[in-house]
């Protein structure tokens, strides 16, 4: 089990059990304790990777440092970083600072639920609820694609990834996601070097924030487009994408059960719960995201924050 961790922006959010939206009472910062370890060697890596960041602060951005010491209690995005590179300081290290020049120059925290309304309009991803392991949920439905437009599609996905972590509650370090490929067409696929894109945001920038993937209804043209794509992929990754071929219902909810009841799911992924994305939802994000920039008002740069909300 993994160290308790708070989510990016943890105290953006709270939300009910079936999916509704609520802000947030207060903002908590997280309290940085040193975590225990099972091994003398992983010890030993984390104090290291701490000297090296430590090192590097003064010359961190002031969103950097917050996502680095402040974001997660007990020096949890370290830990993280070690265990997606087994350990390997310098390996942690460098995926590290990698993501820490993306969040410079991709600045995916500026990324909002107005801006993204047109991507989003028809619900093909969307965060909402819980699963059986308290972790947010991130609806996929390729089939719904409205724009085809690259670069929109992968800041939604980012918008959505960020929505996901910051919906974590204490003890909750990954997300599910869930994907339903009902219409899709191979007009319908994006592009190889957007695939490309996609996965070395989540490997790169969220290492070890995948529980689980559930794919259900691959029609036969996915699996060319699987065979492409899969190589791309970590290997750690991809045991945690699990599909299920099966269009019968009853095969289909024995294959969301191990993470879902019923009425954790919308109807359109064969559950009970009928808040299914539509535009209230998303006026309800907007709500939400307009708290979240607030929140975050006092680590970002003025003039990015005025251009944000004009």
């Amino acid at each position: 089990m993994e160290p308790a961790t708070t989510a990016l922006e943890a105290t953006t959010t709270t939300e009910t059990n079936n999916g509704s939206l609520l802000p947030a009472d207060e903002q908590t910062v997280p309290q940085q304790q040193r975590p225990s370890f099972a091994k003398e060697s992983e010890e030993k890596a984390f104090n290291e990777i701490l000297e090296l960041v430590e090192k590097d602060r003064p010359q961190m951005t002031r969103y950097q440092e917050y996502y680095v010491f402040e974001a997660e209690p007990n020096y949890h995005c370290l830990v993280r970083y070690l265990r997606a590179r087994d350990f390997d300081v310098k390996k942690s290290y460098d995926l590290l600072k990698s993501t820490l020049q993306w969040l410079e120059e991709f600045k995916p925290y500026l990324i909002t639920a107005t801006k993204m309304t047109k991507e989003a309009a028809t619900g093909k991803i969307f965060c909402r609820g819980f699963d059986k392991f308290n972790r947010p949920v991130i609806y996929m439905s390729p089939g719904r694609e409205n724009t085809y437009d690259g670069e929109g599609n992968i800041q939604l996905l980012v918008y959505s990834l960020f929505t996901a972590v910051a919906r974590m509650s204490p003890g909750v370090s990954q997300m599910t996601w869930v994907c339903n490929f009902e219409g899709y067409t191979m007009k319908n696929a994006p592009s190889i070097s957007v695939c490309k894109q996609t996965v070395s945001i989540l490997s790169s920038h969220f290492p070890e924030r995948l529980g689980v993937a559930l794919i259900v209804n691959p029609p036969r043209v996915f699996s060319w487009f699987w065979k492409l794509i899969s190589p791309f992929i970590p290997p750690v990754t991809k045991e945690k994408i699990k599909f299920c071929y099966s269009s019968k219902k009853e095969e289909v909810i024995e294959f969301f059960s191990p993470y879902f009841t019923l009425d954790m799911l919308p109807k359109d992924f064969y559950g009970n719960f009928d808040n299914t994305f539509n535009e209230s939802v998303w006026k309800e994000e907007k709500k939400i995201d307009d708290a979240r920039l607030e929140r975050i008002s006092h680590i970002i740069d003025t003039s990015e924050l005025y251009n944000v909300r004009k």
